[in-house]
């Protein structure tokens, strides 16, 4: 798909359908697989220079490029405040470290293995109960998988599939991989093969266990999960202003019913629940060295 070399803070014509204008994560499933496996580790905004921060600089935001994140990003590419990137979620991480970004919709385990982040308390990609767009398909039944294959694109999915594997059903890993994300499950040849995002959604698959992370969670320990979180590494003033943009965005989406593509199993709007199952999370992962049990970050709550 063509890309368009546009001015600092806009989204590359990557993000649209070239001949209506139609925005990336409203095309088709099939549609998005195939632009994101042909630009996986693109970065969707085009940009020479990064501006130096000062009061009236842009924030400089990543976000997922599925369309469960959808509810949450309602106007942000056009928000004049904000200069938007998107990446699959382990490559938002690194950009994170990196300080390329100043805040991202990222992986929630990452809150949890590097000190100093800053957390927003009230919005998020979880779940109570079922998914639907992370998937372990399985040969053989959970306690008998040995050999693990993983699409690592989002690194809290990694990890619950290990917590809920070994912990949850006593699993003996003793082989893992690393594969792109696939519809076609069935032809790894592994005992579990984990897809998630649209993949997750959209993979057919004919094993005779197929397991929805979010489900098996909430099965074992009657809690929500919660897949993803905005973190900062800016100071507070930077993550309070991104707040109330992202809060705006997230009323934007509701008015307009933005859809999540999974039928609405996708929650955005976080409460103490959600933050229970968050840290019962974090106690499991910590437990298997998956994560930091002494590291929490600051959490910030919404608005005023």
């Amino acid at each position: 798909m063509a890309a368009s070399h546009q001015s600092l803070g806009q989204v590359e014509q990557f993000n649209c359908n070239p001949k209506e204008g139609m925005p990336w994560l409203l095309l088709p499933i099939s549609q998005r697989i195939q632009d994101f496996s042909a630009n996986r580790s693109t970065t969707l905004i085009q940009q020479s220079t990064t501006p130096p921060l000062g009061p009236a600089s842009p924030l400089i935001l990543g976000t997922v490029p599925y369309q469960v994140g959808a509810p949450l990003l309602e106007g942000l590419d056009a928000h004049p405040g904000v200069e938007l990137r998107q990446q699959v979620p382990t490559q938002l991480i690194r950009s994170l470290r990196a300080g390329e970004l100043e805040g991202a919709l990222v992986s929630s385990i990452e809150a949890f293995r590097r000190p100093g982040l800053l957390a927003l308390n009230h919005l998020g990609i979880a779940c109570d109960g079922e998914v639907a767009s992370v998937r372990l398909f399985c040969r053989k039944a959970p306690q008998d998988v040995k050999s693990l294959a993983l699409d690592d694109s989002s690194a809290t999915s990694v990890a619950l599939t290990r917590v809920l594997l070994k912990k949850r059903y006593g699993a003996r890993i003793m082989e893992e991989s690393r594969i792109p994300p696939t519809l076609q499950p069935d032809s790894i040849d592994a005992d579990a093969v984990l897809m998630i995002g649209d993949f997750g959604v959209a993979a057919q698959s004919n094993r005779p266990f197929i397991l929805d992370l979010g489900e098996e969670w909430a099965r074992w320990k009657n809690l929500p999960f919660v897949f993803a979180l905005w973190l900062f590494r800016c100071p507070e003033p930077r993550v309070r202003e991104a707040s109330e943009i992202l809060m705006d965005c997230r009323m934007k989406a509701k008015q307009r019913a933005t859809s999540d593509g999974t039928g609405g199993r996708i929650c955005h709007d976080l409460d103490p629940r959600f933050l229970a199952g968050l840290e019962e999370f974090h106690n499991e992962a910590a437990s298997l060295g998956l994560c930091e049990a002494s590291i929490q970050p600051v959490w910030v709550g919404p608005p005023r």
